[in-house]
């Protein structure tokens, strides 16, 4: 909620800024696909931390490395029931991160 509020502050403060009136409904889609666009950008770097961390340290107990994993992991899951390993290799996160910039790209021109 608190994201959605800064994010619907910042979209009346652009469009006050520009001096552009826009409707109730254009301002919710903006709020709206504004939050998601940086909701997946902060997942696209908690993967890629997720994954340096799983070359560098896979058993770290730092409490970063925990919120990191615990953010990461139900994304993981849902990938991996549908892309099993390779003899021990996890194609997870490529298909996590194409699918992040996919719809990124899709959410760019709503987002402010």
């Amino acid at each position: 909620m608190l994201a959605l509020g800064v994010q619907l502050l910042t979209v009346f403060l652009v469009v006050l800024i520009n001096g552009v009136g826009i409707s109730p409904v254009s301002y919710a889609i903006f709020t709206v696909a504004g939050t998601l666009y940086h909701l997946l950008d902060l997942y696209f770097w908690a993967m890629l931390i997720s994954v340096i961390l799983s070359w560098v340290a896979p058993t770290a107990s730092h409490p970063g490395a925990l919120l990191v994993g615990q953010i990461t992991a139900p994304l993981y899951r849902a990938c991996q029931r549908v892309i099993p390993t390779l003899g021990g290799l996890d194609l997870s996160p490529i298909f996590i991160f194409l699918a992040i910039s996919f719809l990124k790209q899709v959410l760019a021109p709503y987002s402010i």
